[in-house]
């Protein structure tokens, strides 16, 4: 960088590929602050939320089994890992646990339609039933869904739907 700089101060003229590499190296990337960074995630949360949503849909003509089946490891798990993978994709996962609770926390508000109680309640799980192979085998489901989904793999997610009418 320093030979570019001083290059480029005396006129000397820069080969395109020395400048190609530091911005791949992202010498000149424009930083992202903290606030872009938790709109962002903010903003892929919600669309997650939506596709989620869309899911659900499917599930909810039999109230109470419906209810049950919300109240279940199977759902937390999966929307655990559906939205841990969606930070993931984005480049938006924190790399501490607190961190990415806050925010699995927020993908279940925008779930809930803002119901802090309802989103703290699932979320909560992703603290205390990780070793719980039902929440376990649900989260990597939902995980691997959203990466397939997201590569073009599969059209749709459809694991909350399939897990709902199995254990049901």
């Amino acid at each position: 960088m320093i030979v570019y700089l001083a290059a480029s101060c005396r006129g000397v003229p820069v080969n395109s590929d020395v400048r190609r590499s530091y911005i791949l190296f992202g010498f000149f990337k424009k930083k992202t602050s903290p606030d872009a960074r938790g709109a962002k995630a903010n903003e892929v949360l919600s669309r997650s939320a939506d596709m989620l949503k869309m899911q659900l849909m499917l599930c909810n003509a039999e109230p109470q089994k419906y209810q049950e089946f919300i109240n279940s490891n199977s759902f937390s798990g999966y929307t655990c890992g559906f939205f841990d993978a969606t930070l993931q994709y984005a480049g938006l996962r924190p790399p501490e646990d607190p961190q990415v609770f806050a925010l699995i926390s927020l993908g279940f508000l925008h779930l809930f339609n803002k119901n802090q109680d309802e989103a703290l309640r699932h979320s909560e799980k992703f603290l205390t039933e990780q070793d719980t192979p039902e929440f376990h085998n649900s989260r990597v489901l939902g995980g691997s869904e959203y990466f397939d989904f997201m590569d073009g793999k599969i059209k749709m997610p459809n694991g909350l739907a399939r897990i709902f009418h199995q254990e049901n």
